[in-house]
C-alpha cells in the first residue's frame, strides 16, 4: 500500500515562510508598493478572498471526494471537478494569489520579491513528488487528468 508522496513539511508554510522573510527584509529596509490605500485596501482583500476560497473550494473538493487534502497522506482518486476542471493544483494557485493579495493590501514590495521562490519552491518540492506518485498510483488515469488540465492556471 502506497504512503502518498512523502511530502512532510505542509506547504501553506512555504509560503508562509517567503512572507515573513518579505517582512523582515521591509523592516529594514521598507519598500512600499506606493499603491494609493483605497485601491491596495479593495484590491488586497479581493485578492486574499479569492485566493483563500480558491484553496478551501479545492479542499472540499478533495473532502467530498474522500481524498487526502494533505500531501503526506496517500490520495484514493484522482479529484477532476470542482476547481480541479481548470487547476491541477488550485490549492497552491489560491495560497499564491492570497499571498499577493496580502503584499498588497499591507503595501509591501519585499514579500511580492519572494512570492516567486515560494513558487518555485511548491513546484520543486511538492508538486513534481505528488505528480510523480500520483503517476504511479493512478497511471493513465492521471496522465489524461494532466494532459488535460494545466498545472497552475
Amino acid at each position: 500500500m502506497s504512503h502518498g508522496p512523502n511530502i512532510h513539511l505542509p506547504p501553506p508554510l512555504i509560503y508562509v515562510a517567503a512572507f515573513t522573510v518579505g517582512l523582515l527584509a521591509d523592516r529594514f529596509w521598507p519598500l512600499p508598493l506606493g499603491i494609493p490605500e483605497s485601491l491596495s485596501s479593495l484590491l488586497g482583500s479581493l485578492l486574499v478572498a479569492a485566493g483563500l476560497g480558491l484553496a478551501f473550494w479545492g479542499m472540499f473538493t478533495f473532502a467530498r471526494r474522500r481524498t487526502a487534502v494533505f500531501p503526506n497522506q496517500p490520495a484514493t482518486t484522482v479529484v477532476r471537478d470542482g476547481p480541479y476542471r481548470f487547476s491541477r493544483n488550485p490549492m497552491y494557485l489560491g495560497l499564491a494569489v492570497a499571498y499577493l493579495g496580502g503584499a498588497i493590501l499591507l503595501d509591501l514590495l519585499w514579500p511580492l520579491v519572494f512570492l516567486p521562490v515560494a513558487v518555485l519552491a511548491i513546484n520543486a518540492f511538492v508538486i513534481t513528488r505528488e505528480e510523480r506518485y500520483l503517476a504511479r498510483e493512478f497511471g493513465e488515469e492521471y496522465a489524461d487528468f494532466r494532459n488535460s488540465v494545466r498545472r497552475w492556471i
